[in-house]
């Protein structure tokens, strides 16, 4: 549920962010690598979560294995804000010109 709810609040700004800037004849493409690498990644997390959580309650500690298994999604989502923060420059955005916010045009002064 979770999963669900953390991919309803981001896949679509995600998604316009990362076709906005890509040439009208390579917006399918983009879109397609975007949503493969979303997947690709979604599928390896929920794995690597659930190996975790596996492993530790073979133990027998059904709280610490949960523990820990929360705390490995909060690592991955803490590595892919340093990744987003060290990969994307501060002048790239969104082209509002281009993107469905358009009516957020007055937030950046034009």
């Amino acid at each position: 549920m979770l999963f669900g709810i953390g991919l309803g609040i981001y896949a679509t700004p995600s998604t316009d962010t990362a076709v906005a800037n890509a040439p009208a004849d390579k917006v399918g493409v983009a879109s397609g690598i975007y949503k493969m690498a979303s997947s690709l990644g979604g599928s390896f997390g929920v794995a690597i979560s659930a190996t975790v959580y596996g492993v530790i309650l073979t133990a027998g500690n059904i709280e610490l294995a949960a523990s820990i298994g929360l705390l490995t999604n909060v690592l991955f989502s803490v590595l892919a804000l340093i990744a987003i923060i060290s990969t994307v420059p501060a002048s790239e955005g969104i082209r509002l010109e281009d993107s469905s916010l358009k009516g957020l045009s007055h937030v950046k002064g034009q």
